[in-house]
């Protein structure tokens, strides 16, 4: 059997849906919504460059579904298409997204208030798909009972060789490399990894409400873009709503998308 791509549905491959949605972000939201984090935070005393905040954002979704990239989901993925259903979704990737990108993140990704602004990405990529279901992992976890039993996840070797390729061909177009050792990215991830991961960005929002708020613009421009991007790709209809876009009269992308509902 020859190898099958990564993949994030039916006939869209990861590379494709990563590039993608990094593309609509980069063309539609990133300065206005890179300008909004970077006044709310020095509204707050945290002097963060423009370039900081461009790379909150960037990071959050080019990492927001590497996840996927493990076997476990690779496998539903491929299950469902062989059962020919129209549901190409699996639930909880977006947590060991979030695990792995904690691990591939350094601290010159960002030129101060490395954890703070991690936590914003991490945060962004755990809600992305679950924003009102809160930080407790069983919770999250038992809305999905064929998960339940899963006690780790594993990438294989030749998955992180295609990973990394695809990461490292996006993130050196957007300038964005410096921050990000692919080498750590990792192989295997457990549950209690990921509850240890959960539990401690649960005490950072307890301890830190500015926390939150930073994290808002960059969870709504990554559901956003995410959102535009299935649609497009997949059909159905996306969850966006107007008053989440920055200026849809300008926006010729998102306007036709949107519209395109209607016809």
């Amino acid at each position: 059997m020859s190898y099958q791509p990564l993949l994030a549905a039916l006939n869209e491959t990861l590379e494709k849906h990563i590039k993608d949605v990094t593309n609509e972000l980069t063309s539609c939201f990133l300065k206005k919504r890179a300008y909004t984090l970077t006044r709310l935070l020095r509204a707050h005393h945290i002097n963060i460059s423009l370039s900081d905040a461009k790379n909150v954002l960037l990071y959050s979704v080019i990492f927001h579904d590497i996840g996927k990239a493990f076997d476990w989901f690779q496998n539903r993925i491929i299950e469902a298409i062989n059962r020919n259903s129209q549901d190409f979704s699996v639930p909880r990737h977006e947590l060991f997204s979030a695990f792995a990108t904690m691990r591939i993140l350094t601290e010159n990704a960002f030129t101060n208030f490395f954890q703070l602004l991690r936590d914003c990405i991490l945060l962004s990529i755990v809600w992305s798909h679950s924003a009102t279901r809160g930080m407790v992992l069983p919770k999250i976890m038992y809305t999905t009972p064929d998960f339940v039993k899963v006690k780790s996840v594993y990438l294989s070797e030749r998955g992180k060789l295609e990973i990394m390729t695809i990461l490292n061909s996006i993130l050196a177009e957007y300038e964005c490399e410096a921050g990000i050792d692919l080498l750590k990215l990792p192989t295997e991830i457990s549950i209690n990894e990921v509850e240890g991961m959960l539990k401690t960005l649960h005490k950072s929002l307890n301890n830190n409400l500015l926390l939150y708020y930073a994290t808002l613009p960059v969870l709504s421009s990554l559901q956003i873009v995410d959102s535009l991007v299935a649609h497009k790709n997949r059909g159905g209809k996306p969850q966006v709503h107007i008053i989440d876009l920055p200026n849809p009269l300008v926006i010729d992308k998102v306007r036709e998308a949107l519209w395109s509902i209607e016809q």
